[in-house]
């Protein structure tokens, strides 16, 4: 498990098939908020649970999901679980947008 404390802002955000998801720009809670400034960002800030990052590698994360799949999340406010998994499993990249996790406004 990572730990909070083991992201760094600037690090690369990674699927699990090593395609590029975005940037950390920060650590907000039990979610790693991402750069805006990204080309994949599209000029908002998405937001990833830390609970989602398979490892640190040096200044790079790895997530348990691939890049697109992290997308979906970006675009649905949830990630469906992969074909693979069973319909009952939930996804390690988590249901729940950051919005229902804080009274704060993102």
């Amino acid at each position: 498990m990572v730990n909070a404390s083991d992201v760094r802002e600037h690090m690369e955000v990674v699927g699990s098939d090593g395609q590029q998801v975005g940037t950390v720009d920060s650590v907000d809670g039990k979610f790693i908020k991402l750069s805006n400034s990204d080309p994949m960002a599209g000029g908002q800030s998405h937001y990833i649970l830390l609970d989602a990052v398979d490892s640190v590698e040096h200044n790079r994360l790895r997530l348990r999901e691939s890049a697109q799949d992290a997308r979906k999340y970006w675009q649905t406010g949830e990630l469906q679980p992969r074909q693979s998994e069973a319909r009952s499993q939930s996804s390690p990249m988590g249901s729940m947008h950051p919005s229902e996790h804080s009274s704060e406004v993102f």
